[in-house]
């Protein structure tokens, strides 16, 4: 947070893309390339049942990397890391612990393949993607 200017901001990036968010309130982003190697390993480990049920029944091959970035976005936004146990912490489908919070939070497909996700304690109208290639 830069207090003189009562501006928050997070970062995230990847090899190709990166996110920045800025906002007069808390704000957490995440931004990661879509190509997951051991995915059902990984969503049986850190996802919620019914995030896992999201990834399985949708045809979007993003919708992992989409719940990926919601944890670390929402995580970012509190600013308290990522828990031990992730199946804990539900950002899809019932239960949603960005809606129980009262967060704000958006999903988008970025440049060069990948998801990013934005959760912040205001509206977010106002989201522009740039590509530098």
């Amino acid at each position: 947070m830069l207090q003189s200017h009562g501006l928050h901001f997070n970062m995230s990036r990847t090899d190709q893309s990166f996110l920045i968010g800025l906002a007069p309130v808390e704000i957490g982003v995440d931004v990661e390339e879509t190509h997951v190697e051991n995915m059902d390993l990984v969503m049986e480990h850190a996802f919620s049942h019914s995030e896992q049920g999201y990834c399985r029944q949708t045809d979007d091959p993003k919708a992992f990397t989409k719940v990926w970035t919601l944890k670390e976005a929402y995580v970012k936004a509190l600013g308290t890391g990522l828990p031990d146990n992730l199946k804990n912490l539900n950002v899809i489908g019932p239960g949603n612990v960005i809606e129980q919070s009262g967060l704000h939070s958006v999903s988008i497909q970025c440049p060069n393949q990948s998801v990013g996700s934005v959760v912040s304690r205001q509206g977010l109208e106002n989201l522009i993607c740039y590509s530098l290639a």
